[in-house]
């Protein structure tokens, strides 16, 4: 699990962790998150995308991070 701020990526939305880092995310699964929302998201892994023409952590669940 990683918590962070959603913040503007380049084809696909993208978590700013607590300590700086960026992850692209492959998608926000049943979702209505905006860019500076707070959330927690859950992967499977991380893999290869076209789209986002970067590495991305596979989504499996977000949520509202407390």
């Amino acid at each position: 699990m990683l918590t962070g701020t959603l913040v503007p990526g380049v084809e696909c939305p993208t978590l700013r962790t607590d300590d700086g880092k960026t992850i692209a995310l492959s998608h926000l699964p049943g979702a209505a998150f905006a860019i500076g929302d707070r959330v927690t998201v859950t992967g499977s892994g991380y893999g290869a995308s076209m789209s986002c023409q970067q590495e991305v952590l596979l989504v499996t669940k977000v949520e509202a991070a407390k």
